[in-house]
């Protein structure tokens, strides 16, 4: 049970379905070429972007990010807050995670002026105009990443024998396993469902806004186009293979259609990342099928960059 009192799966389960160990040993195995050119005995001030979440996030820390639109350079930093429940970024009797209030307020992204009893975001944190003469002040942008653990979490509460009918032709594609299930849920049924769980996550972002944080973006959930290397990293796992076949990609698929409605009802904005126009994650982006490599973490930067600066509306 976590703080927050969000049933969590015991410890040898979660463990299983993500070693951040494995991960970070991962990312710190890659070579990176530099990102940011300087010179000699200089003085830098970079704006920040921060990703904040689940095990996604661990690609981003300790780097910078050139935009390819502009040349100014970002810092990224990741805020991993370990095996992340919706109702762990929020809750109305405590507040926002404690871990991230802790990690915004020793940047400074996040200041008080009454000893903690409120916080407010810092609005000389980031540099908003794109060339750099005419300088807007503003709070730094936090990219979002939730909902991995909430969908194990609606995929136990849906049993073991249960599936969810097809409502469109990418979930008709994974109508894969002949063996019919003995229930078929409607796909609204557990996307409410789903929201309702996510609700504290939803609940932390309007929390983010009122902070006075401003460029709020949240994460999508995109489905692995082959969980192979997943397997294969992990291990085949014996929590996973208890759903009906056909109910684990549906449910992926209502995952990411959930992160889209809360993004639209916060007035937040919705990140894909590099997906295909059927919401799939190519294995070129991933070391592992599901966690961005460096190819992949540019491209979701980019993503982000992109809208900061103007280029997308």
């Amino acid at each position: 049970m976590s703080r927050n009192g969000s049933p969590h799966l015991t410890d040898a389960t979660a463990e299983a379905l993500c070693d951040e160990d494995a991960i970070l040993n991962a990312i710190s195995a890659e070579s990176y070429a530099a990102s940011a050119p300087s010179l000699p005995n200089e003085f830098h001030k970079l704006s920040p972007i921060y990703f904040i979440g689940d095990s996604r996030t661990l690609i981003f820390r300790n780097s910078t990010y050139v935009s390819p639109f502009t040349s100014n350079v970002f810092q990224l930093r990741s805020v991993f807050l370990r095996n992340l429940y919706g109702a762990d970024f929020y809750s109305p009797e405590s507040g926002l995670n404690f871990s991230l209030l802790t990690i915004l307020a020793t940047d400074q992204a996040a200041i008080t002026y009454d000893e903690g009893a409120t916080w407010i975001a810092n609005r000389r944190d980031f540099e908003a105009d794109a060339d750099g003469r005419n300088i807007e002040r503003g709070s730094a942008p936090l990219v979002l990443f939730c909902g991995v653990f909430d969908g194990i979490r609606v995929l136990d509460e849906l049993g073991s024998d249960v599936d969810v009918l097809a409502w469109d032709d990418v979930s008709r594609g994974y109508d894969l396993s002949s063996k019919p299930a003995s229930k078929v849920l409607h796909p609204d049924h557990v996307l409410q469902r789903v929201l309702d769980v996510l609700e504290p996550f939803a609940l932390g972002v309007k929390a983010l806004q009122a902070m006075g944080f401003e460029r709020i973006f949240v994460h999508g959930y995109p489905r692995p186009r082959s969980g192979e290397r997943f397997a294969r990293v992990y291990g085949q796992l014996k929590s996973l293979r208890q759903y009906h076949p056909n109910a684990l990609p549906k449910v992926s698929l209502i995952l990411d259609r959930a992160m889209r409605v809360i993004a639209q009802r916060t007035s937040a904005r919705y990140v894909a990342g590099p997906t295909t126009v059927d919401g799939e994650l190519p294995q070129e982006f991933t070391w592992d099928d599901v966690h961005y490599n460096a190819r992949g973490a540019c491209e979701v930067a980019r993503q982000v960059v992109s809208v900061l600066e103007g280029v997308v509306e």
